[in-house]
Formats: C-alpha cells, sequence, structure tokens
C-alpha cells in the first residue's frame, strides 16, 4: 500500500513539472510566476522590500532595450519588473545610514501580496 501510494505521488509531481506547474518539494516557494501574464505573485506574510533601481534608469535613457526598474526583494529571491501591486498595508522606509545591501536608501516595506508585472513599459 506505501509503495502504491509513493508511486501515485511521483507521478502526480512528475505529470505537475509537465504541465508546467511549478512544484517544490521539501521547501516552501515565495512566489508562483504566471508566465502567461508576465507576472509573478509573492504570497502574504513574507517581508519583502520594492525600490527603484536607478542604475537601469540611467540605462534606459541611453539604450533601445529597456530594463526592468523595479525590485521586489525577499529573503530568498530578487524580481524585477516594470510594475509592481501591493495588495494590502506597506510603509515607506527612509534609512540613509543604514541601507540595503543593493545601496537603496529609500525603500517600501510591506507583509502583504504583491504582485510584480514585466515587460509593460513600451
Amino acid at each position: 500500500m506505501a509503495r502504491r501510494l509513493m508511486s501515485y505521488f511521483k507521478n502526480t509531481l512528475i505529470a505537475l513539472c509537465v504541465f508546467g506547474f511549478g512544484v517544490a518539494v521539501g521547501t516552501r516557494t515565495t512566489h508562483n510566476i504566471n508566465k502567461a501574464t508576465d507576472m509573478n505573485v509573492l504570497r502574504q506574510g513574507i517581508l519583502k522590500r520594492i525600490h527603484v533601481n536607478q542604475h537601469n534608469i540611467k540605462a534606459n535613457a541611453k539604450k533601445e532595450e529597456k530594463l526592468p526598474v523595479l525590485t521586489v526583494k525577499t529573503s530568498s529571491a530578487n524580481i524585477k519588473g516594470d510594475r509592481v501591486e501591493i495588495l494590502g498595508p506597506s510603509s515607506v522606509v527612509y534609512r540613509p545610514n543604514k541601507p540595503l545591501s543593493c545601496g537603496a536608501k529609500v525603500w517600501i516595506e510591506t507583509t502583504a501580496e504583491v504582485r510584480v508585472h514585466e515587460n509593460t513599459t513600451n
């Protein structure tokens, strides 16, 4: 019986991976990627810091190919995009004496669900 259950779960995980569903075994994922809409959804409860990448803004003024200028940082990932939706409370933090590791001195913090959209600039 146990062997049959293990075989069933193994085949289910393989099927989910084949059809494009992200499956993490033994870990908790922080975000889901929706390939159809170029959107990442970061779940509620995780601390997220959102900031503007000034270097990409300057580079975009000089290049035809546009780089994403917004970064959402979590403890396990950095997700870049052109538009960010915060679905809950948030606060703006200014900390010039103790910036983030990337150098940002101003950012938005939230534990609400966040949606990061890519490829929305023209």
